[in-house]
């Protein structure tokens, strides 16, 4: 992971004089927390202001082009090319200067930021512009001005989206193919949305004990494809996650319910046609054992919800196929 590591003003300022322009107690701590243990990446200018000399606990690299360049307590290279190859095996965070940054920002998978709430008319450094076509915001917690901090501030944690690549639209070719949340991008143009999910999809089966006998919980869809047909609850697993946690994630957002234990029952290969593009998929399903299904609600992606018998239910109601194929199995047909 190499992760750039900046207090940045509103106006992209950094620094003057080869000083930094604010003095954040908390923001210095949380800097020493991300970098402690990994390695730390800085140019020659950075490195001689820095008050100590090297930082502690930490591998420290200086870049510079003046040959026989002596840092005691660091390595020094001529390139941030060659300081990354020998940082395979651990974290490294570029901590500047302005040059460096922008060097880094091609490399960096992420970008922990400290905006400080304030424009500076005298700086002379400055942070490379951050596009929101190639990041997205993953975390950001504000911070008010107090006695200890003159300025208010946030830190913002920035995920290199997962579709920078994708510049232009799949579809009509429109470069305003902009980032729709942190895993899909949306043509401003022609309207088509691209997900970058782990194609694999989660069914919940949840079943209560009726008066007349055991219902299982059925979802009326609220979106396309397939709006207003029937559905069980479920979605797409998302990045960084199991199918355990996607289903029991999914069963949360649509139906408000706490998912207790999760039994895998089978799987069925799907295609799902989203934004007129087809993704082939596998549908796994789970049976779902919840501690209290009184206050299920329709939420997300459901409109409704429903308590079905198994005898009372018609399989053609469920719009997508491979939902269709599972109900059949799982009544036994």
């Amino acid at each position: 992971m190499i992760t750039i590591i900046a207090a940045i003003a509103e106006n992209g300022a950094i620094g003057l004089d080869n000083k930094l322009l604010y003095w954040l107690p908390d923001d210095m701590r949380r800097f020493r927390q991300l970098t402690t243990g990994h390695t730390v990446i800085m140019g020659r200018h950075t490195w001689e202001s820095l008050p100590k000399g090297a930082l502690p606990n930490r591998r420290n690299i200086v870049l510079t082009r003046q040959n026989d360049y002596v840092a005691a307590g660091a390595e020094v290279f001529a390139s941030l090319d060659e300081a990354l190859a020998t940082c395979r095996d651990d974290d490294a965070y570029v901590i500047g200067g302005a040059s460096i940054y922008g060097q880094a920002m091609a490399h960096a998978d992420r970008l922990c930021i400290t905006r400080v709430h304030d424009t500076p008319t005298d700086a002379d450094a400055f942070f490379p512009a951050i596009d929101d076509a190639e990041w997205h915001v993953a975390h950001e917690q504000r911070h008010e001005a107090d006695e200890r901090h003159a300025q208010a501030f946030t830190f913002i944690d920035y995920e290199r989206h997962p579709l920078a690549l994708f510049r232009y639209c799949p579809r009509c070719g429109s470069p305003r193919f902009a980032v729709n949340n942190g895993k899909s991008k949306r043509c401003d143009d022609c309207g088509f949305t691209y997900y970058f999910n782990p194609s694999a999809a989660t069914v919940a089966l949840i079943e209560r004990q009726g008066t007349d006998g055991p219902e299982w919980l059925c979802v009326r869809r609220a979106k396309d494809p397939a709006r207003g047909t029937l559905d069980l609850p479920g979605g797409f697993s998302d990045m960084y996650e199991t199918s355990e946690q996607g289903v029991c994630r999914e069963v949360k957002e649509e139906t408000g319910l706490d998912v207790a234990d999760v039994e895998f029952l089978f799987s069925m290969p799907n295609l799902y046609v989203y934004s007129g593009f087809t993704v082939h998929t596998i549908d796994m399903f789970y049976r779902c054992r919840v501690a209290d299904t009184r206050t299920a609600r329709a939420a997300d992606d459901a409109s409704e919800i429903l308590w079905l018998r198994p005898a009372d239910i018609d399989p053609d109601a469920f719009g997508l196929d491979s939902i269709r194929r599972g109900i059949r199995r799982l009544l036994g047909r």
